[in-house]
């Protein structure tokens, strides 16, 4: 059994690796799907976990400085989407690898330019209201959008998830509620009213963690993976 999560847009290899298994489980469907359906491989959609700590606090609203947090190395389509919130005012606080280039418009919301570790990764998030989730490039087949680990880590830290339309956002996260959009415009629009219905969102964001914690953990993931091939090998 091989677990591939990686975009298979952006890692081709998966076709070679794939052949050498009985059981192949990635994080999208489509043409990868139809390929091991057509090479006699046993196709799974298999989504990822958290990579932060687990802590039994999220912190209470006042300590959230940021309106929002993005994570992530940076690409053109992400910079044209954070440089719009930037625009119209949100503060935010921005960190990842390759950062340390940018000397823009979003300099002043950059809050770490080089590898960010997971304990800086739930400080950050720690600190925000709404947790992004933006693609590398800009999404043109959305049924294929990479779900990102990320998500699972805002949504642990306590914070709103806005996110990329994706019809795989369902499978990758029952259970959990979030706030998708399909442009720039929309997500300025969604993360504003996020933000005035802040107070409103407090049960959500605890059942939202609540079920990351249980579900989502690699440990989680791991066992899940064992029983799904035990179950589908014969």
């Amino acid at each position: 059994v091989h677990w591939f999560f990686e975009d298979f847009r952006r890692a081709p290899y998966w076709t070679e690796v794939a052949r050498g298994y009985d059981h192949f489980c990635a994080i999208q469907r489509g043409p990868v799907e139809q390929f091991c359906s057509a090479q006699g491989i046993r196709f799974h959609f298999f989504p990822t976990a958290y990579g932060v700590e687990a802590s039994a606090s999220c912190g209470v609203a006042d300590k959230r400085v940021y309106d929002i947090a993005f994570v992530g190395i940076p690409s053109a389509y992400r910079i044209s989407v954070l440089e719009r919130f930037a625009a119209v005012g949100f503060s935010m606080a921005i960190a990842g690898s390759g950062w340390k280039s940018d000397h823009g418009v979003l300099e002043p919301h950059i809050v770490k330019r080089d590898w960010t570790d997971t304990a800086e990764v739930s400080r950050i998030l720690a600190g925000s209201k709404i947790g992004i989730n933006l693609s590398v490039d800009e999404p043109v087949e959305p049924a294929y959008t990479h779900i990102s680990p990320r998500v699972y880590d805002i949504l642990l830290a306590g914070c709103l998830l806005l996110t990329e339309e994706a019809p795989l956002l369902t499978e990758s996260l029952p259970g959990c509620t979030y706030q998708t959009f399909a442009s720039i415009d929309q997500a300025i629009t969604s993360a504003r009213n996020l933000l005035d219905e802040y107070p409103a969102h407090a049960v959500s964001i605890e059942k939202n963690r609540t079920t990351v914690r249980s579900e989502c953990s690699y440990e989680r993931r791991a066992m899940q993976l064992m029983t799904l091939v035990e179950e589908n090998t014969g």
